[in-house]
């Protein structure tokens, strides 16, 4: 994992990192930005999605996802789509669109049954379609300041057609980010239940990888996450650990050490795929709002894995560590 020579000419900003490191996963992106404005726009929920972007950008003081430039000058900034309870004109359907909005980016795991009853109430069948939308709206901009501070500052572009639906660009993301695999399975895991915590995702909490456990991890490893600044896991498995809490709680603030220390740990195409794992990972945020994320079991946990082709595979047995690996 460790980086010893300088950054190629090819990662001298995120955009260019992404498509040098992930070339088959970045169309994936470009794919999950198109289909969130084309499938809204077939719902006639363009306007209302445009302010939502602009709520959630608000929220995380990131830029937005850009609007097309095909749909011409939003009639929204950055202060009035935020200013809307107090804006008379926004109806109950808006406010509860925004109010999931600010609340999908600020705190998904503060979601609450009345939260939720009234964004399905309010959206009825729309209301899937249009959490996935502002899972990208939440997302994208997170990756992408991600990537720019790993790597430079990019022009990020998005006016390309739509190739997809909504929903078979998130199914098309959950299976090809895993093909990256330069980041070992113990890290990779922690990422993902540090994610797991952070949005409380039941599902993703009921779960243990098996790949890790045959790397070495056992549950002191796992129950490491929580406190993993204080404990005795490998330096670069905090310094993966630090950047992914960066991304999920302050991604327009990331610390200029953090980024030196992940740099220091891991290649350029680790950098990436941690990025993209994070991106992968936080498609929970979408079940945890609507109420989707029902544990695997009620105890305990359930071990699973994820093959490097995406798919994933329940009901494994527990296997005997193949040797030790970094502990709390």
């Amino acid at each position: 994992m460790t980086r010893s020579t300088p950054e190629p000419e090819s990662n001298r900003s995120g955009r260019d990192a992404l498509a040098c490191h992930a070339p088959e996963q970045a169309p994936v992106l470009e794919m999950l930005a198109s289909a969130a404005w084309s499938d809204l726009r077939a719902r006639a929920l363009e306007p209302l999605f445009d302010r939502a972007r602009l709520a959630i950008a608000g929220q995380h003081r990131l830029a937005a996802l850009p609007r097309p430039a095909s749909l011409g000058e939003s009639p929204w900034t950055l202060e009035t789509a935020a200013a809307w309870r107090s804006d008379d004109g926004v109806d109950e359907r808006a406010r509860a669109a925004l109010a999931m909005a600010e609340q999908i980016a600020f705190d998904v795991a503060s979601v609450q049954p009345e939260h939720r009853e009234a964004f399905f109430a309010a959206l009825g069948e729309d209301a899937v379609p249009f959490a996935q939308a502002l899972f990208a709206a939440d997302l994208l901009p997170r990756v992408r300041a991600a990537l720019d501070a790993c790597f430079g500052a990019s022009d990020w572009q998005d006016d390309g057609p739509s190739t997809g639906t909504l929903e078979t660009a998130i199914d098309e993301l959950i299976r090809v980010v895993p093909a990256l695999q330069a980041i070992d399975p113990v890290t990779t895991e922690l990422v993902r239940l540090l994610g797991a915590r952070r949005h409380a995702c039941r599902v993703c909490q009921s779960v243990r990888s098996h790949s890790a456990m045959v790397a070495g991890a056992d549950d002191a490893t796992f129950d490491a996450v929580d406190r993993f600044a204080q404990s005795d896991l490998d330096p670069a498995t905090k310094a993966a650990l630090s950047f992914a809490e960066g991304m999920l709680a302050s991604p327009a603030r990331f610390d200029a050490e953090v980024i030196a220390t992940l740099g220091r740990h891991f290649t350029p195409e680790a950098r990436v795929e941690l990025v993209l794992d994070l991106l992968r990972n936080a498609t929970n945020k979408v079940a945890v709002a609507l109420g989707g994320d029902a544990p695997r079991v009620e105890t305990g946990y359930e071990v699973y894995d994820v093959k490097p082709d995406g798919q994933i595979v329940y009901g494994l047995s527990k296997p005997e560590p193949a040797g030790p690996a970094a502990s709390a």
